[in-house]
C-alpha cells in the first residue's frame, strides 16, 4: 500500500507539477524534492534503457534533453494558470476570448519547441533513436499509469491491456 502512494504522488509530481524551477518558486519541501528527483532518476533508466544510449550519446543528449523538458515544463504551468482563470464565473466574453487565445497560443509556443528540438536532438542521436525517444516519452507514462493502476512493470508499456510488451508500439 505504501509503494502504491509514492506511485500515486510520483505521478502527481511528473505529469501534474511542472519543474524544480516552479517547485522552488512554490516553496516545495524537501520530501517533494526527495520524490521528485526519485522520479527524474527512474525516467533517465527508463530513457537509457528503452533508447539504447551509450555513455556518449547520453553526455550530450541529457543537458539538452533537461532543458527541452524544463521548456515544455514552463509552458505547461503558464497554460494550466491560463485556464485557471477561466474558472471564473464572472468573466466577459472578451476575457474568455483572451483566454482561448492564450491557450491556442500555447499550444503553438509547444508545438515550435518541439519543432526546434528535434532539429537539436537529430544532431546528437542518429534519427532511429531521436524517435524512439519521443516512443520512450510516452512508454514512461503508461509505464507509471500502469503502477498507479496496480498491475506494476510487468503489463505492457503502451496503452490498453492488448500491449503486453514494448515492441507494441514500434
Amino acid at each position: 500500500m505504501k509503494s502504491n502512494t509514492f506511485i500515486v504522488i510520483s505521478f502527481i509530481i511528473l505529469f501534474c507539477v511542472p519543474s524544480q524551477q516552479a517547485l522552488s518558486q512554490n516553496g516545495g519541501g524537501r520530501g517533494y524534492q526527495a520524490k521528485l528527483e526519485r522520479i527524474k532518476a527512474q525516467k533517465v533508466a527508463f530513457f537509457t534503457e528503452h533508447i539504447g544510449l551509450t555513455p556518449a550519446e547520453a553526455e550530450k543528449f541529457w543537458p539538452v534533453y533537461n532543458a527541452y523538458q524544463a521548456k515544455k515544463d514552463q509552458i505547461a504551468l503558464d497554460r494550466r494558470k491560463t485556464l485557471r482563470a477561466y474558472h471564473n464565473d464572472e468573466l466577459s466574453d472578451r476575457e474568455i476570448g483572451e483566454i482561448a487565445d492564450k491557450y491556442i497560443h500555447y499550444q503553438v509556443d509547444e508545438a515550435n519547441l518541439d519543432q526546434e528540438y528535434l532539429t537539436k536532438f537529430k544532431k546528437i542521436l542518429p534519427v532511429k533513436k531521436v524517435m524512439d525517444m519521443y516512443i520512450a516519452e510516452n512508454q514512461f507514462k503508461y509505464y507509471l499509469l500502469n503502477q498507479i493502476r496496480g498491475r506494476g512493470p510487468g503489463h505492457g508499456w503502451g496503452p490498453g491491456p492488448a500491449n503486453q510488451d514494448d515492441n507494441n508500439f514500434r
